[in-house]
């Protein structure tokens, strides 16, 4: 069997504010993420979700 749509997804993070001192020895930084469909196939229902990483590695 042979395909021949080619799906790919372009993922960008740019950060767009910060990083601001909260005064407790944390940082506030505003990303802004975009998701492009730079594939030839067309998708539906993509979510994207991003969580923030453990306290350990902040």
């Amino acid at each position: 069997m042979t395909f021949s749509e080619a799906p790919e997804l372009a993922l960008v993070k740019l950060l767009i504010g910060g990083p601001d001192y909260l005064g407790d020895g944390r940082y506030e930084l505003t990303y802004r993420i975009t998701v492009s469909n730079t594939g030839d196939a067309v998708l539906a229902s993509v979510e994207s979700r991003t969580t923030s990483p453990p306290p350990s590695l902040a």
